[in-house]
């Protein structure tokens, strides 16, 4: 994706990008960390009181998520988390992947929501729906302030 012409909508490009690695990195944090509890996806299986079948397949789930998040791990813990001087200064990019695994990760992501939802409240849970109405929305206000 390419970063939008213009100083403010470069701007929020770089924010948003930004902004959800460090929201996805922060999803793969231990359950319990100096004493405190995360709700990461580690907490919802490890304390999800799940039946074995369920727990198991959060646990596959789980390991296809944590491969993506592997990539974007040090993106968040030297730039988004702490400004690591010596990487700002060498401009190492970080938190690079291959084409379509951001895709490929939040289609399993929904597996796991779905997943989870649907054993503790019933049915699924369609977070993707959510991002695409909210999209459209942000897209139609730009077009109407542009004209």
């Amino acid at each position: 994706m390419g970063v939008p012409s213009g100083g403010a909508l470069a701007r929020l490009s770089v924010m948003a990008h930004e902004y959800w690695l460090h929201q996805v990195a922060k999803l793969h944090d231990p359950a319990v960390q100096g004493g405190k509890i995360n709700l990461t996806l580690r907490y919802i299986i490890e304390y999800g009181g799940w039946d074995q079948g369920t727990a198991g397949k959060l646990k596959t789930l789980c390991a296809k998520l944590e491969a993506f998040a592997q990539e974007i791990r040090d993106a968040r813990n030297q730039i988004l988390s702490h400004n690591d001087l010596s990487v700002i200064i060498a401009g190492t990019p970080l938190g690079a992947f291959e084409k379509d695994k951001d895709v490929n990760y939040f289609d399993c992501l929904q597996e796991f929501v779905d997943l989870v939802h649907d054993e503790a409240i019933g049915g699924p849970y369609p977070f993707n729906d959510l991002v695409k109405d909210d999209a459209a929305i942000l897209a139609g206000m730009l077009a109407k302030g542009a004209k």
